[in-house]
This record gives structure tokens, sequence and C-alpha cells, in this order.
């Protein structure tokens, strides 16, 4: 409908019952990103990417960094999405040069975009620069959380493809294997998670 309120009550009672189970949630209210997701959904890329912009001069003016960084990491998504891959690369360099301002270099924060880069890089057949980033996000991800962090299953994963994809069938099998050992031990040997590493193993 056109009246934001009866929504917002809605999605308040929801998260009323699941704090009183224990979960802790937060609405982020972000107009421009469900916009131009809207837009994207409708076939409209143009008009998805034009709302992102306008979105991009707001956060400049005001000086919201980290809003910067999300948005461009957003268009380098729908970028992907539309199978446009350079732009792709494009949109996330300019969120990392906006993190590299704020937080130095090859931090926690990085590794979306990393890894953006890295599917871009992957849908473009460039898999040796594919493996390159997906590879520096594991070592941000074990030097933050460890060896055997959630974290990693899914970059262990992405790595596999990868190899399988160079046709070195013997190192995908090895981070299918690592992968599998990761979630497998945090949340079971039936997650969803583990559904790609046993088609990958097939």
């Amino acid at each position: 409908g056109s009246f934001g309120a009866g929504k917002s009550y809605l999605i308040s009672a929801m998260l009323n019952e699941l704090a009183k189970k224990g979960y802790q949630s937060v609405i982020i209210f972000y107009p421009d990103f469900l916009r131009s997701l809207k837009e994207n959904f409708n076939g409209d890329f143009e008009k998805a990417l034009n709302n992102y912009n306008h979105a991009l001069r707001i956060y400049k003016t005001y000086k919201e960094s980290d809003k910067q960084i999300c948005t461009y990491i957003s268009m380098a998504k729908i970028c992907i999405s539309n199978e446009i891959y350079a732009q792709s690369i494009e949109y996330a360099n300019k969120s990392l040069e906006v993190l590299s301002e704020i937080y130095g270099n090859d931090t926690l924060f990085h590794i979306p975009a990393y890894q953006v880069i890295g599917e871009a890089y992957y849908k473009l057949g460039k898999y040796d620069i594919a493996a390159g980033w997906i590879d520096k996000s594991i070592s941000i991800t074990k030097t933050t959380f460890g060896e055997y962090s959630y974290r990693l299953g899914g970059l262990y994963t992405d790595l596999a493809h990868i190899f399988s994809s160079l046709k070195n069938y013997k190192k995908a099998l090895e981070y299918y294997i690592e992968s599998n050992n990761i979630i497998s031990s945090i949340y079971g040997e039936v997650h969803p998670s583990l559904v790609n590493n046993y088609l990958g193993l097939g």
C-alpha cells in the first residue's frame, strides 16, 4: 500500500515476538536501496543504477562514507546480476577506495568488495585472478576469526568452484572437503550451505 505505518507496525510486532524467544533484530530503513532493488527486479537496470547514483550524491554531500561503501557494493552486485562484469569491478573498486580512506588496507570490511570482484572475474573466465581475490578474503578471515570460522566454509567453496573451472580437480576436491568439514562441524551434516559442496564433489 501507499502507507508505511501499517507495514512498520506489522514488522515491529513480528520482531517483538522474535525478541520474546531470544532473537535480536534490527530494522534498517533504506529507501533508495529498496527502490533500486524493485527497479532491478522489474528489469529496469538503468533506472536502478540511477536511483543508486542519486543516493550516492546525497551520501557524498553529507560525508556518510559507510553508506557510500554499501551503495557501491550494491551497484556492483546489480551489475553482476545483469552480466555487466567490468562495470561491477569498477563499482567494487570505488568501494575499496572509500574503505581504504577510513580503515586502511585488507581489513574485514574489505571482504564483501573482494568477493564481488572475485565473482566478476570468475564470470569473465579469469579464474586465476578470481582465486587471488578469494585468497585475500580467506587470509583476512583466518587472521580475524581463526581457522574454523563458518565464514571460511563459503570462501573455500568459492575456491573449489574456481579450481574446478581450472580443471585442477585435486585442488578443488581439497577445498570442497575443507569447506564441508568446517560447515558440518558448526551446523551439522544436514545444512543448505553443504548442497553446493556435495554437487561439486559429485
